[in-house]
């Protein structure tokens, strides 16, 4: 392997300023009756936090269960507390703790022992209402003492040489026991065979057990015990070794080595555990047989690194060393072995660990533990000489929300053990272990193999085969939630201060620097700190010609602090016309209580609001200013109403001033544009070929006079392949939110379609075909959460009361066809074909017994034309799985024939026309070309186009307006492709806006497939398309824009009415009707506009038969229903809004949008 991967995640985030961590006892025995969790919360620069807590607990199986339903059982209560009641009986600076009794929770479980205690605790600050989780485990356990045979344990001994047998005494935390008088008992029992019996049904051996005399052994202080066992008798099949302290039991299995000759080796590790490279080891080997020569072999990263021979004199124990280096790390293997004179092989195998795998010693280091915001520091970096470091250093906050997208030593160690040839399992184990480990098998086959080795000879390598294991089941318990408060301890009580600098530099990553080292080792950078009140943390790791790659062990902290600053706390983003009230909090850190002056300075970009005695509301663009009062170790909050004005990143700055102190800062807020999102798209389609060397083409764009200045953004695409597009949006084909089996489907099928077609033209690329395929499997695994006990699909499932005949027929298609790139279970889609043959009705249509998500879809007459069609098609394509219903599917078939051909000779709907040409055609019915003929004559021609009414353009996002569209336009556009695709591309296109030039685009052979674009926020009249060159481009000129309402043929009636409003909570009512001429509508999705800075509770809103689907998505939360009723929304804010501008609550159906 040559590369290595992070993935990392796109997403719209506020960073958190304070982390939390809940400290429970490492374990927790099943007599206690409570348990006492501590709950700490401190802010990223160091200081308490102030606020409260709410602690829920629950238990969770120590082992995985194999069952796929696990029962849970609940129990809530409340309990609320002020930290005047906690341990200590006075106030804790950001810390409290909370006792969660048992009682209730534990009398549902017959047995607690070996589950995980797990609590979470969400703290809310304060200050800003801002919500931070942290969770903790803790083992619940039958006795404070644990006996454990590790795995690292042979499971096999070898007669005639002595077994050791490792044991580990600890608590159940895993640390050593405390001392005590009381020893080991360690019993030995050996089974033998005795008789062998024969009778007519079966032949077997009898057994017999022979029991060793007791053992004892005191506990050592490392708690690990080692226990030599001696197995004299040569005919021993099974050995048990059981070990007994303080009324706890564990016993050893093991299992005879197997050899027809009897011949075994043991090799053992004689010196220290703890090997570093470039160290000496000795190492014993003992025989049953007199040894002439013993051949070694070193294995390290899947390569032989070592490899020799040992002469012995006829001996029984041999001894050798040998001399570690960095390539046997971090796991070596060693492999002995001789071969008798009869050609069998006798061999062993252990595996040490070893450290040193990075010779390139590398360490960082910051020139001041903490400073202020603007201060310079020095980082220094040693590692070999003329080295190259890589710095990196990142804000805390961002560790808080997502971690692991460094480079870590872990990160190195697992990437080299991933080198390794021995089993993952075997990796798993090794990793709990430095200590030696044996890896030898119950025969020299497997110890070869568990060697990593691939082993060709004409010698004998005897096998025997092992018996499996497996795991059993648990039940789990679930959330038991607790409340308490947190509280800090506060501290006691002209002209004002200004700021000595502005602070705006608030970067997430602050440094990300490559570094040259000196012939010294030693390399420094200064930089200047931004201006974030939070730690950084910095790492660093650096390459060498000669001595590799190496990583700093540890990460350098620097602590940025003021004892005086105010912070904003903003929301991701705000809509233009909002009445924000801007949040500024003020620290104060300082030895004294403080009057502070804070000031809002004046912008263009939003209006202030001013709010007289009476209740009216005047508006101004000035500075304004507040006054309060702060005791020391304390923060407050003061509020300025805004409206903003503009639509992008507005600043706003704030000051701070006291007389002894002063802080300013100056933030960046996101305002986005009012109304209703729209956006329509325009494809440009470019043929250079056949001798043409230049088009031209000017596309005029308009927007209707609704249109909410601002929100205008005009984006130009231009791809060589048409399947370009649809490569690049691959994961938002569709608007409209996923969320149903039927949507799910919408992220399996182009999947497939795209890679079939780049499979055909030899244009999947590495990076395309891994989207495409995690695209498939996630999938093909959430639509089978939509199956049906009958093998049938339906958009929620079991919740629907039937499966879909158009869902099912969708899944067998698209499944089908993804077979060749992905795992499908062909039993699923014989199940869900036998299912749809058993609803054929007599006249050979296929009805839907289900829910009608698409009404159209059976035609105008509601005959069912294209419903039966598409199954049609559907069984067409997988006929290549009819062998296991071939008396039930072939005349389904031909009665499914018969009806279409009846049912299009007497249609004149275009969709059912070309549907039923594809399936004639499919089929090979001469039907085929008079329906096609038909087709034509109903064509609108303008030009070189041709196309039919009924359809409608793709969006900017390359899909079109509904499931059955995109899924055919898909499937036909990859066809036409294949066939048309060429090479050769050279073109030259130059767009002009306004008849300016403004973006240039060039398709060469080594781009064609890249989707190349351009925006602009300046709304052009038109905009003109000139090429030169050759080949054949697609050029697509996308506008984007909000209107301020719609005057539209709506099929709903919907209301939104707010039943409370309070600076806590907004409890909104919606009322939906149904207007449409059916009875009843299609599926439909309700979009409810968040306002800026407040979340939805999913738990709160009313729970409703017809409610089948939640999602709360950034600044919205989307219902998917059947049918329409009053329901209510509570919304817990986390920025306080005064008064809220107009969000857009949307209710469309699925496929109509209206």
């Amino acid at each position: 392997r040559t590369y290595a991967h992070k993935v990392f995640a796109v997403a719209e985030y506020v960073l958190p300023k304070f982390e939390v961590s809940v400290i429970l006892p490492s374990y927790v025995l099943t007599t206690e009756t409570d348990v006492t969790a501590t709950i700490k919360a401190k802010y990223t620069y160091g200081k308490p936090v102030k606020g409260t807590v709410n602690v829920t607990f629950s238990f969770l199986p120590f082992l995985p269960p194999t069952s796929d339903y696990i029962e849970v059982k609940k129990y809530s209560g409340n309990v609320r507390k002020a930290v005047k009641g906690a341990v200590t009986g006075h106030l804790i600076d950001g810390e409290t703790k909370v006792t969660l009794p048992f009682s209730k929770a534990k009398s549902m479980h017959s047995n607690l022992n070996k589950h995980r205690l797990v609590v979470t605790a969400n703290v809310t600050e304060d200050v800003t209402n801002n919500v931070i989780s942290a969770k903790a485990m803790a083992t619940m356990c039958d006795s404070e003492v644990n006996l454990e045979f590790p795995d690292i344990n042979p499971k096999n001994f070898k007669p005639g040489l002595k077994y050791t047998a490792l044991l580990k005494i600890s608590q159940p935390d895993g640390l050593p026991v405390n001392p005590s008088s009381e020893q080991i008992i360690v019993s030995t029992e050996v089974v033998i065979p005795d008789q062998y019996v024969k009778k007519f049904w079966a032949r077997y051996w009898t057994t017999k057990k022979k029991s060793l005399p007791d053992k004892l052994f005191s506990v050592p202080n490392n708690g690990m015990v080692t226990i030599p066992v001696m197995i004299e008798e040569p005919e021993a099949v099974e050995v048990k070794i059981t070990a007994k302290l303080s009324g706890v039991t564990r016993n050893l299995k093991l299992i005879k080595s197997r050899s027809p000759s009897s011949s075994y080796i043991q090799l053992e590790l004689k010196t220290a555990s703890k090997i570093q490279a470039g160290d000496n080891i000795d190492l014993e080997v003992t025989s049953t047989r007199p040894l002439t020569q013993l051949t070694y072999q070193v294995l390290s990263r899947g390569s032989i690194v070592k490899t020799g021979t040992v002469a012995s004199k006829n001996k029984t124990v041999q001894a050798f060393s040998l001399t570690t280096d960095a390539s046997m790390a971090p796991k070596a293997r060693i492999l002995v072995y001789y071969v008798r004179q009869d050609g069998e092989i006798v061999a062993d195998s252990i595996i040490l660990s070893v450290d040193g795998a990075f010779l390139n010693k590398v360490s960082v280091k910051v020139s001041n533990e903490s400073a202020e915001p603007g201060d310079p520091v020095t980082i220094t970096v040693n590692a070999d000489p003329s080295s190259v470091a890589h710095l990196a250093a990142i804000d805390q906050s961002v560790l808080l929300l997502k971690s692991g997208n460094d480079v870590t030593a872990d990160d190195v160690w697992e990437e080299l053990e991933d080198y390794d040839t021995i089993s993952p399992q075997k990796k798993f184990e090794l990793r709990r272990w430095n200590l030696p480990v044996y890896n030898g098998g119950s025969d020299a086959k497997k110890t070869l193999h568990n060697s990593g080795v691939t082993v060709l000879t004409d010698c004998f390598v005897y096998q025997y085969i092992m018996r499996p294991h497996r795991w059993h089941s648990m039940k789990i318990a679930d959330d038991v939630p607790y409340e308490t408060y947190f509280v800090r301890r506060d501290r006691s009580a002209s002209a004002l201060a200004e700021p000595l600098r502005l602070r705006e530099n608030f970067v997430e990553s602050w440094l990300w620097n490559e570094i040259t080292l000196g012939a010294n080792g030693t390399a420094t950078t200064t930089a200047t700190i931004p201006d974030t009140i939070t730690s950084w943390v910095v790492s660093a790791f650096a390459t060498n010609q000669v001595s590799g790659f190496g990583i700093a062990p540890t990460q350098a902290k620097l602590t940025v602090f003021k004892p005086f600053f105010v912070s904003l706390n903003l929301p991701y983003s705000v809509t233009r016309g909002e009445q924000l009230a801007l949040q500024a909090n003020v620290f104060n850190y300082l030895q004294q209580n403080v009057t502070v002056r804070v000031t809002l300075a004046m912008s263009a970009d939003f209006v202030n609001i001013f709010i007289d005695d009476n209740g009216l509301e005047t508006y101004s663009q000035e500075e304004v200013f507040q006054d309060v009062m702060v005791v020391a170790g304390d923060a407050k909050s003061v509020y300025f109403p805004i409206i903003p004005s503009q639509v992008g990143r507005i600043s706003l700055e704030v000051k701070a001033q006291t007389t002894i102190a002063a802080d300013a800062v100056r933030r960046q807020l996101l305002v986005e544009a009012e109304g209703v999102p729209k956006e329509y798209n325009v494809p440009v389609l470019i043929d250079l070929a056949e001798g043409r060397t230049s088009f031209t083409k000017t596309v005029n764009l308009t927007l209707p006079v609704t249109t909410v200045a601002g929100s205008e953004l005009v984006r130009v695409s231009a791809v060589g392949d048409l399947m370009g597009p649809t490569i690049a949006g691959l994961d938002s084909l569709l608007s409209m939110p996923t969320g149903c089996g039927e949507q799910t489907m919408l992220g399996l099928a182009p999947d497939v379609y795209v890679t079939d077609y780049l499979k055909s033209v030899h244009q999947l690329t590495p990076d395309i075909e891994s989207k495409a395929l995690g695209f498939m499997e996630n999938g093909y695994q959430r639509e089978l959460t939509f199956k049906h006990k009958d093998g049938s699909f339906s958009a929620f499932g079991h919740r629907d009361s039937s499966g879909s005949m158009w869902l099912t027929a969708f899944v067998t298609r698209v499944f089908h066809q993804a077979k060749s790139h992905i795992f499908v279970d062909t039993d699923i889609i014989r199940r869900a074909i036998s299912w749809m043959i058993r609803q054929q009705a007599a006249d050979g249509s296929f009805p839907e017994p289900g829910k009608v998500l698409d009404k159209k879809m059976q035609g105008q007459a509601a005959s069912g034309v294209g419903l039966t069609c598409f199954v049609y098609i559907s069984l067409l394509e997988n006929q290549d799985l009819f062998a296991f219903s071939q008396w039930t599917v072939k005349p389904a078939m031909l009665k499914a024939l018969a009806f279409l051909k009846t049912e299009v000779a007497r249609s004149t709907d275009p969709y059912i026309l070309a549907m039923a040409s594809y399936a004639f055609q499919l089929a090979g019915s001469p039907q085929a070309q008079p329906v096609l003929d038909r087709l034509e004559t109903m064509a609108v021609k303008e030009g070189a186009m041709r196309y039919w009414h009924k359809t409608e353009a793709p969006k900017a996002k390359q899909g079109f307006t509904s499931t059955q569209d995109t899924v055919v336009a898909l499937n036909a556009l990859s066809q036409f492709t294949k066939m048309t695709t060429g090479n050769n591309y050279n073109i030259h296109i130059t767009t002009l806006l306004d008849s300016v030039p403004t973006y240039t685009f060039d398709i060469t052979d080594a781009n064609f497939l890249l989707l190349q674009t351009q925006e602009t926020k300046t709304m052009p009249s038109e905009v003109k398309i000139d090429a030169t060159g050759n080949g054949t481009a697609l050029v697509e000129v996308s506008v984007f824009f909000n209107v301020e309402s719609e005057v539209e043929d709506l099929t709903f009636d919907l209301s939104v009415t707010v039943m409370e409003e309070t600076l806590s909570l907004l409890v909104v009512e919606t009322c939906t009707r149904w207007l449409g001429q059916e009875d009843s509508s299609s599926m439909a999705v309700q979009e409810i506009g968040v306002p800026s800075g407040f979340s939805v509770s999913p738990e709160a809103i009313t729970q409703l038969d017809i409610l089948k689907r939640i999602e709360v998505q950034n600044k919205k939360v989307v219902l998917y229903f059947d049918q329409f009723n009053a329901l209510e929304l509570l919304i817990k804010p986390r920025i306080r809004l005064l008064r809220l501008g107009p969000t857009s609550t949307q209710l469309s159906s699925t496929y109509d949008q209206t």
